[in-house]
C-alpha cells in the first residue's frame, strides 16, 4: 500500500512496561491471558457529582443489582452490589473483591449518553505536526484505521504528546486510543494526565496495527486531558483518540453473529471472505472486511444451527470511502423484511433496531451500491433483552 507522509523503519522497541493498565474494548480475554489493570486510587476533593453513590442511588438506571459472588466470572462493564455501593468491573476477573481498585471502581449513575465521544467536542493540540494533512485535529475527526487519512503524525518525534481541551468541564472515565495503522510508526505506550491533578493513568501495549486500546478509570471532571507517548518509533502519532463518560452502563447483549456461519454471493479473494464480516474487526481498511467480487448489489447471509432471538442488527460499511452501500434490505427466516438506508461511507457502524423475532438465518442484500467491490466491515446481530 502506498504511504503518504514521512516514514522511518526502526526495529520495534522491546522495553514495554509491565504491570500497567490495559483493558481491551469489547474483547473477552482468555483465561490464560495476563491482563493486568493498573491500580486506580480514589480521587481527593471530588465534587458532589463524582462522589460515590449512596445505597440504591442508581437503582432507576436499570443496572444489574446482583450482589458480588466470588464464584462468578465477571466481564468488563459488569456491575455488582457490594457493601451498599455499586461497582463496575474494569476487566475480566474472577474472585477479585470489589474493594480491589485494580479490578473494580465505584460506579456512578449512568451518564446522559455513554456512547458519546466527547473528544469530538474538544480542541486538539500536539507537541508537533508533520503538516496540515497530519494535524492534531485529525486525531478527533472520527476517521479510524485508514492509513494516511485522518491521522495525526508528529514531525519526527518518537515521544510526542497530544492534548484535548474543552471550553467547559467534562466528566470522563474512559479513553480509547488507536495507533497509526502502518507497520513502522508505533506509539507503543503512554501516560494520561488530567487538568484536575488526579492520578495519572497508563496506556500500554498500544497495538501497532491500529486496533483500539482502552483505558478505564475512576470518573473525573476535567477541562483537558493529555496523552504523553512514553515510547515510540518512527513519526509517532495517532489515528484517533476518543473520550467517554460511560458511567454505569449495562453490559452489551451478546453479538450472536459470531456464532453463525457466514456465506456471500461472492468474495473478492480469500482475504475478503464472508466470515470476515463477523470477526469483530470493525472500521479497518482492508482488514477484517468482506468484499464482493465486482458486485454493486451483493448479499451476505448468517446461518445459525438453532433459532436465535434478535431485535437489533448493526452494519458497518467498508471504510475505504470508495465502496459504499447506498441501500439494502434485511430478510429473516420468518419471512419478515426491513429496509436499510445508506450506510456511513467511513465505516461508522449503523444500528437497526426492530421488534424481536426468532430466526435461524438473516440475509442482508444490497439493493444499491457504489464503487467496485461492495461489501461490509461487520455484520452484527444481537439478542433481545
Amino acid at each position: 500500500m502506498s504511504r503518504t507522509g514521512p516514514a522511518t523503519r526502526p526495529a520495534r522497541p522491546n522495553n514495554v512496561m509491565k504491570g500497567q493498565t490495559l483493558v481491551k474494548l469489547g474483547i473477552r480475554p482468555l483465561i490464560s491471558a495476563a491482563v493486568v489493570i493498573g491500580a486506580l486510587s480514589a480521587l481527593g476533593g471530588t465534587s458532589a457529582a463524582l462522589a460515590a453513590p449512596q445505597t440504591d442511588s442508581c437503582a432507576s438506571q436499570g443496572e444489574s443489582r446482583s450482589y458480588w459472588d466470588p464464584s462468578v466470572f465477571y466481564n468488563e462493564g459488569d456491575t455488582v452490589n457490594y457493601n451498599e455501593k455499586l461497582y463496575r468491573a474494569l476487566g475480566w476477573n474472577h474472585g477479585k473483591n470489589p474493594s480491589d481498585t485494580s479490578w473494580w471502581i465505584v460506579a456512578e449513575c449512568a451518564s446522559a449518553d455513554p456512547t458519546k465521544n466527547v473528544a469530538r467536542d474538544a480542541v486538539a493540540t500536539a507537541s508537533s505536526e508533520y503538516g496540515s494533512s497530519y494535524g492534531a485535529s485529525k486525531a478527533i475527526d472520527g476517521i479510524v484505521g485508514q492509513n494516511g487519512v485522518g491521522e495525526w503524525a508528529s514531525n519526527g518525534e518518537s515521544t510526542p504528546s497530544i492534548t484535548l481541551t474543552w471550553n467547559t468541564p467534562r466528566v470522563i472515565d474512559e479513553i480509547r486510543v488507536f495507533d497509526r495503522p502502518n507497520s513502522w510508526d508505533w506509539a507503543s505506550r503512554g501516560t494520561l494526565t488530567f487538568s484536575d491533578g488526579s492520578k495519572s493513568e497508563y496506556v500500554v501495549w498500544i497495538d501497532n496495527r491500529g486496533t483500539v486500546r482502552t483505558s478505564s478509570f475512576t470518573p473525573r471532571e476535567v477541562t483537558w486531558v493529555k496523552l504523553q507517548i512514553d515510547d515510540g518509533s518512527g513519526n509517532v502519532g495517532l489515528s484517533e483518540i476518543e473520550a467517554y463518560h460511560r458511567g454505569t452502563v449495562a453490559p452489551a447483549t451478546p453479538n450472536v453473529a459470531s456464532q453463525a456461519t457466514a456465506s456471500a454471493s461472492s468474495a473478492f479473494d480469500p482475504r475478503y471472505t464472508a466470515d470476515k464480516a463477523i470477526d469483530g474487526i470493525v472500521g479497518q481498511n482492508a482488514v477484517g472486511e468482506w468484499a464482493s467480487k465486482g458486485e454493486l448489489t451483493p448479499s451476505i447471509t448468517l446461518n445459525w444451527s438453532g433459532a436465535q432471538t434478535v431485535n437489533q442488527v448493526t452494519l458497518a460499511d467498508r471504510s475505504n470511502l470508495i465502496d459504499n452501500v447506498k441501500a439494502g434490505v434485511l430478510t429473516f427466516s420468518d419471512g419478515s423484511t426491513i429496509a436499510v438506508g445508506a450506510l456511513p461511507n467511513d465505516g461508522t457502524p449503523q444500528k437497526i433496531s426492530f421488534t424481536a423475532r426468532q430466526v435461524s438465518w438473516a440475509t442482508f442484500r444490497v439493493t444499491e451500491g457504489a464503487g467496485g467491490n461492495v461489501g461490509l466491515s461487520e455484520f452484527e446481530a444481537r439478542r433481545s433483552n
